[in-house]
């Protein structure tokens, strides 16, 4: 029998009523066999700053760092903020690659979803997003899914059956790509 992927959603954005939320609650809901999705909200991580350092990590810190380091795969789920990704995100991106020189998430396979209210796909978010993630795993699923009308996906709190089947596409190719790294140990 195959182990367990264990697979953690974090969104980007702080809405309470976010999509991109809305749509990591979709995937915790999610039944992909020998996977478990878990969440992590980083809007308890405080500014990053070295002097925050010096007597340890702050403990919303110390928490996102060892749950990092308890799950194979990390999918970021992000707006795009003036043709880039939000703050918050970048912020958890920098304690993550604490201490300086760390290469403690190497191993951890890391995806990318972009949703955008337009037409054209927000390539710009995943794109900055993925070439920082790049620094802290050398398991990047280099194809993000791009999701466009993103105000237009949802029906009745649920994704469309097109918006699901895209999600579900999309997540059984980083699974896949998951394991496959994970193989290759």
């Amino acid at each position: 029998m195959a182990e367990i992927l264990k697979v953690m959603t974090i969104s980007g954005s702080l809405r309470k009523k976010s999509i991109h939320t809305a749509l990591a609650q979709h995937l915790m809901k999610s039944h992909y066999q020998h996977c478990e999705f878990l969440s992590f909200e980083i809007n308890t991580l405080p500014l990053f700053n070295e002097d925050l350092e010096q007597d340890g990590y702050p403990t919303p810190v110390a928490r996102w760092q060892q749950s990092c380091r308890e799950v194979d795969a990390l999918i970021f789920l992000t707006p795009e903020y003036n043709q880039g990704i939000p703050g918050t995100l970048k912020n958890a991106i920098d304690w993550l690659s604490r201490p300086y020189g760390s290469e403690q998430y190497r191993k951890l396979s890391i995806g990318v979803i972009n949703g955008v209210p337009g037409q054209l796909p927000g390539r710009y978010a995943a794109a900055n997003l993925l070439h920082s993630l790049s620094q802290l795993s050398d398991r990047v699923f280099e194809q993000p899914l791009l999701l466009t009308q993103i105000y237009n996906i949802f029906e009745d709190a649920e994704p469309t059956s097109t918006t699901a089947d895209l999600i579900k596409i999309w997540t059984l190719s980083f699974l896949r790509f998951t394991e496959t790294m994970r193989a290759n140990v």
